[in-house]
């Protein structure tokens, strides 16, 4: 399976959905009057992990081989809503990405117009639409999102996506939705995945959180600091050129990593969340498309390993 930039922000939603960080009063009210409104919230990360042996296969034949640097990420993401009437809403988003990444084969290069030829900067930006109907007597989540992908040199993607989460039990003790998320234009291979949105407090201390495919068994320690364990997918995402004839001329590199491990959370005032994890990478697939192109090109082979990520998170 692989996956976009998109379908993480969309699991991401229903996650902090599914947490209460975001839960609309249709939710939690039997008449409610509007939708709920989302705050300015600004995230800033760096995450790190060390390189390794690599090769790339097209068709079932080697192209290249070599050694891999270690992969340092640094992103910067800001999203808020900015109209909303009844039970509808629009967000906008936009994020900055920063890669420092080297593959040290013969053929494959990085773009080369005066930056670090191991350096990509990667721009994105986001709309989404999100309404509340019924059905059933139950809240029917519907959210249309579109993504748009730039590099440091133009523009390089876009993708969209549909979801529809029916809330079937949405209490203080147990959120559980079932739903379908629809992607349009992405690098995924597979259009369509269900979705399953589940929590359920155990105690004041323990948690299941658990939006598939992520998972977290959450303890808080006290009412400021948490720990958690479990998986999550995170997404690596940006644009090379080759030399080699069998390999397209610009190509965009694709990894999906499940990220298994534990995590600490420390709330300050005002708004500002610290948050720390660690743990074992296991890459699940590693693909170059053409750019512009959903076909896959190639696949990079390169061995999972540890990383470390540390973040920051602010509300307005």
């Amino acid at each position: 399976m692989n996956n976009s930039y998109i379908l993480v922000c969309l699991f991401t939603f229903a996650t902090t959905m599914a947490k209460g960080e975001t839960r609309d009063s249709i939710l939690t009210e039997p008449q409610p009057k509007e939708i709920a409104l989302k705050p300015l919230t600004i995230d800033a990360d760096i995450s790190a992990r060390p390189g390794g042996d690599y090769h790339i296969k097209r068709h079932g034949e080697k192209v290249e081989e070599g050694r891999a640097s270690a992969l340092l990420k640094t992103q910067l993401k800001a999203s808020g809503t900015v109209w909303r009437k009844g039970f509808t809403r629009i967000d906008v988003g936009g994020s900055y990405t920063y890669y420092h990444h080297e593959l040290d084969g013969r053929d494959l290069r990085l773009y080369g117009y005066g930056y670090d030829r191991h350096s990509h900067h990667t721009f994105g930006a986001n709309i989404s639409a999100t309404t509340y109907l019924r059905l059933f007597g139950k809240p029917l989540m519907l959210n249309a999102m579109g993504n748009t992908t730039f590099s440091n040199h133009g523009y390089e993607r876009w993708s969209a996506a549909l979801t529809a989460l029916l809330m079937l039990k949405n209490t203080k003790e147990t959120v559980f939705g079932v739903g379908v998320l629809g992607l349009v234009h992405s690098s995924v291979r597979i259009p369509f995945y269900p979705m399953i949105t589940y929590r359920q407090v155990l105690s004041p201390q323990w948690t299941i959180n658990c939006v598939m495919p992520r998972f977290q068994m959450e303890y808080n320690l006290t009412p400021r600091d948490m720990f958690s364990a479990g998986f999550s997918i995170d997404v690596d995402n940006y644009f090379l050129e080759t030399d080699d004839e069998r390999l397209p001329e610009r190509v965009n590199y694709c990894r999906t990593n499940v990220n298994i491990g534990p995590a600490y959370e420390h709330r300050f005032p005002y708004g500002l969340l610290f948050r720390a994890e660690a743990g074992a990478q296991w890459v699940v697939a590693d693909r170059l498309y053409k750019n512009r192109n959903n076909h896959v090109e190639g696949r990079i082979h390169e061995k999972s390993a540890p990383y470390i990520k540390i973040g920051i998170q602010k509300k307005f």
